[in-house]
């Protein structure tokens, strides 16, 4: 059984960072589509799916500093997270 101890802000932040960047891709895409499918102006569509994965990606790196200085506070006292692994031939 391996114990998490402490996760680097850094890789974390950069990783959510990213995931959220694809995100905000899809989600901008999605209200592109239903701007256009509703005939309202396509200039809102066309900023948001351009905003949209800037504002994500960003949003994730910060929530990820903020969740990794948050569990590198909290698992001393109460515990990391426990992880059960295997090792195989491969």
């Amino acid at each position: 059984m391996l114990v998490i101890k402490k996760i680097p802000w850094y890789p974390l932040a950069l990783i959510l960072g990213a995931m959220y960047v694809v995100i905000g891709l899809i989600a901008g895409a999605f209200f592109l589509l239903a701007t256009l499918a509703r005939g309202e102006g396509i200039v809102a569509g066309v900023l948001y799916f351009l905003i949209s994965p800037i504002l994500y990606g960003v949003i994730g790196f910060v929530g990820g500093a903020i969740l990794a200085a948050l569990y590198n506070l909290l698992a001393p006292r109460i515990g990391g997270i426990r992880l059960e692994v295997e090792q195989t031939d491969s």
